[in-house]
């Protein structure tokens, strides 16, 4: 790789408990091996001084920012091999999608934030998306506990926006960039190498 074009963006997206963080700190140790200089990006979500209203559109608008935010800072320190996403624009974008499905965000700030996470110059510096999914049993099972999003009602309900969403994407960008993988049954390290395959 030639790092004077600057790093690999890799997004990790998914619901809760389907290995995200996990993936991105193997990831991370992973391509130090490898000799490459990476850097997590972690979801912001769980530093926002907003997380009493995770169910309001706001909240995500505000994860969005900041995901733009560390995208713009990042693409300019082409040090980095890789930079690893623990949420990033595609996630948003499946939450403005159930957001729309639960009739709690109005069309035209929904069009808007699309169209911001899509905006060609950041849009195209994700190289990879690698979603993970997860069944509700084997998240309430790694969890322990059920939550604001971690319901069986909330979470069906988001399946369907991702469903949605990725197939947007998908339709509209090339189907190489988006990596789907259901986590399940596999084990941190099968989903790490999994993933690793999608850099090469």
């Amino acid at each position: 790789m030639n790092i004077k074009q600057g790093p690999i963006f890799l997004e990790l997206a998914g619901l809760p408990a389907a290995g995200k963080t996990t993936t991105a700190n193997l990831l991370r140790d992973a391509v130090k091996e490898r000799g490459w200089k990476s850097v997590i990006v972690p979801e912001a979500a769980a530093r926002s001084p907003l997380s009493g209203i995770k169910r309001e559109w706001q909240f995500n608008a505000w994860t969005l920012c900041q995901s733009v935010t560390s995208m713009i800072e990042l693409g300019f320190r082409p040090s980095y091999h890789l930079v690893i996403l623990d949420r990033g624009l595609v996630d948003a974008l499946c939450w403005i999608s159930w957001f729309r499905k639960m009739g709690k965000i109005e069309r035209e700030v929904a069009d808007a934030l699309e169209d911001f996470a899509r905006v060609k110059a950041w849009f195209d510096m994700l190289r990879v998306v690698v979603v993970l999914r997860v069944k509700f049993e084997t998240a309430l099972s790694r969890r322990g506990h059920t939550g604001r999003i971690l319901n069986d009602q909330t979470f069906q309900d988001l399946h369907v926006a991702y469903d949605a969403t990725l197939r947007n994407i998908m339709r509209d960008q090339p189907v190489r960039r988006i990596h789907i993988l259901d986590t399940d049954e596999l084990s941190p390290l099968e989903v790490r190498d999994w993933t690793l395959a999608r850099l090469n």
